[in-house]
């Protein structure tokens, strides 16, 4: 990727932060506590608890309400300290467990979820 396009990227993700922080500032807010970083190893989004990490190519192709629902569902889930609970569970498994949590919060905080994802309703991501 081009630096004009990495720094495009960039430029994208922080309208997405302010356009969040104007419609759901709660959301926002905890986007502000994490920096956020380029990363063209991952596919969409994602965090560790420590940072925000977004594949340059996909800011570039994905509508800008969906990085918004992106963000608020990786925020939402170190909110709810998902990074720091799974123990020695399957990692694929726990993260699949949390987007279905973490969906169905964002679902009734207002957010627009894509159509294929499904939520968890009235469920913790620790469920056996």
């Amino acid at each position: 990727m081009s630096p004009g396009a990495l720094r495009e990227s960039a430029i994208r993700v922080s309208d997405c932060v302010t356009a969040l922080l104007q419609k759901q500032p709660f959301f926002g807010s905890l986007v502000l506590r994490l920096p956020l970083r380029a990363d063209h190893t991952r596919k969409t989004l994602a965090s560790d608890g420590q940072e925000i990490r977004y594949s340059p190519g996909w800011v570039a192709e994905t509508d800008a309400h969906l990085i918004e629902t992106a963000m608020a569902r990786v925020v939402m889930a170190c909110a709810l300290k998902h990074h720091t609970r799974r123990g020695r569970r399957d990692p694929e498994r726990w993260q699949t467990a949390s987007q279905l949590v973490t969906h169905a919060l964002l679902r009734d905080a207002g957010f627009t979820l894509p159509p294929e994802a499904e939520a968890w309703e009235d469920l913790s991501v620790d469920f056996p």
